[in-house]
């Protein structure tokens, strides 16, 4: 059983509180919290991300396949998962890399 402390409040909610106050990206000036979830198929709390950001891991094994351009340049990723595959564009300007697009 945790004590009631001077301000009324138990050290439990202190924590979390003082966790908040403490967590702070002093370079941006905003709370650096981590958004969790909790995932029913593996059990465990993974960390939540943008709707389309991630693609499935599990099931079968996925396989990846490469492009490249003329110049030799790498410019496309596919990642194939079961039925589904997920690409990723490279784009290049002068044999310099200069975009990466989200999976889709």
């Amino acid at each position: 059983m945790s004590e009631i402390n001077k301000t009324g409040y138990n050290d439990t909610s202190n924590t979390e509180q003082w966790a908040l106050n403490n967590s702070v990206d002093r370079e941006f000036n905003v709370l650096a919290v981590e958004e969790l979830v909790y995932n029913p198929v593996t059990g465990t709390m993974d960390r939540m991300v943008q709707p389309g950001a991630t693609i499935p891991t599990s099931g079968t094994n996925p396989s990846l396949v490469l492009s490249y351009d003329g110049s030799g340049n790498l410019t496309g990723i596919a990642k194939t998962i079961g039925t589904t595959t997920y690409t990723k564009t490279l784009t290049y300007v002068a044999s310099v890399l200069t975009g990466v697009s989200s999976w889709s």
